[in-house]
């Protein structure tokens, strides 16, 4: 990373902006009061050094700042994806279970429309063995004979030597 991609936030500002009066000779001179030149130009060199150390540790600090905000920035971008890709297959099954549902909606409709044939064929038919059993002349059929032939026309396991009283 540039140091020049740091300067967009305030402290990365402040950061050049500090390195640049550590530069500056005359504010050497102005923190020294020293009346030998020499020993004030080492003082200078001094601070500065000093200063520039400082300001080069900051720099790196900012540095790892920016390299740890910028890797938790992709996680987040890639998070976001996941969740639209996610957002996406679930509108899709929401398509699916739409279409799922109107299919059981007409499958209902059908079993319903169904069932009431059903119900109307059994009125229809319990109302046609009412009109049937009214328009014939009830039977009584009390003779033995009449019972044996009915009874023997029931199941095949019944037979005359089983009804001796019938015969």
């Amino acid at each position: 990373m540039q140091f020049s991609d740091m300067a967009t936030t305030k402290e990365a500002q402040e950061v050049v902006n500090a390195t640049h009066a550590a530069m500056d000779p005359p504010h050497f001179s102005n923190t020294t009061s020293s009346s030998d030149p020499d020993k004030t130009d080492a003082s200078s060199s001094k601070i500065a050094g000093d200063d520039m150390k400082d300001l080069f540790d900051i720099y790196k600090m900012k540095e790892a700042e920016v390299t740890r905000l910028t890797s938790s920035l992709n996680d987040s971008l890639q998070q976001i994806a996941n969740l639209s890709d996610f957002i996406t297959s679930l509108q899709s099954e929401n398509a699916n279970i739409k279409i799922k549902m109107n299919e059981l909606r007409e499958w209902n409709a059908a079993l319903l429309a169904s069932k009431q044939q059903c119900v109307d064929n059994k009125h229809l038919r319990k109302e046609e063995e009412l009109r049937q059993d009214s328009t014939s002349e009830p039977r009584e059929s009390t003779s033995a004979q009449e019972y044996t032939s009915q009874v023997v026309k029931g199941p095949s396991d019944v037979r005359p030597s089983v009804l001796p009283w019938l015969v």
